[in-house]
């Protein structure tokens, strides 16, 4: 984890009425570079039709014309391109896949882990699902223990059908949430987040953060 995130991460855990208010001086071109070598850079184009292979070609000039935008507030993503794919389990069903331009998926992958380093401190170390670190091997693994070392009587599994398209997105999700980003627009921002519509940077500009 980068410094930065770390001191984050550190401050989250110690204190958890915490609010942060400056985190765009995070967002450098140094920063967005390494989370492109975090990414899989393997996917699909989105709308402009760039391949990863052509971001990379520029990578450098590409971070920092994408930073000044985000330092000027004047960065516009594109509309994420949607395609269908075929639903695990089901013969005939299928689900929408959002797929954002390579840049947009950058920056969406930097707030995450800024985000991340945050929110992160706020799970119950039972919890596995979506989790850095953390994969379904590691479930099972921790459900059998249980099961062979504890009293369990029943089993429950459940799914949510089409989860992401039914979630509540109103204002009253981020209610009561004990680590926050102190900004103004914070929760109508991580509704579109949340909808694949990151559009804009979702903190302030580096120079009013910092003062």
């Amino acid at each position: 984890m980068a410094t930065g995130l770390a001191g984050i991460a550190i401050k989250a855990k110690a204190d958890s009425k915490c609010r942060f208010t400056a985190l765009a001086h995070i967002l450098t071109p140094e920063f967005l570079k390494e989370t492109w070598q975090q990414m899989n850079r393997q996917g699909a184009s989105g709308v402009d039709g760039e391949t990863c292979a052509q971001f990379e070609g520029d990578l450098d000039g590409r971070v920092v014309r994408l930073w000044e935008r985000l330092k000027a507030g004047q960065y516009q993503a594109p509309p994420v391109r949607r395609v269908d794919i075929p639903n695990l389990g089901a013969t005939s069903e299928t689900r929408p896949l959002g797929i954002p331009t390579v840049e947009d998926r950058v920056l969406q992958r930097a707030v995450a882990r800024i985000l991340s380093a945050i929110y992160e401190q706020d799970f119950v170390e039972c919890s596995y699902g979506y989790r850095p670190g953390r994969n379904p091997h590691q479930a099972l693994r921790a459900l059998r223990s249980y099961l062979i070392g504890g009293k369990v009587m029943h089993v429950y599994e459940t799914d949510i059908r089409g989860y992401f398209t039914r979630i509540c997105r109103g204002p009253e999700r981020c209610d009561g949430r004990a680590n926050g980003i102190g900004y103004s627009g914070a929760t109508s921002r991580a509704d579109r987040g949340l909808n694949c519509r990151v559009r804009r940077l979702c903190i302030r500009r580096s120079e009013e953060a910092e003062t």
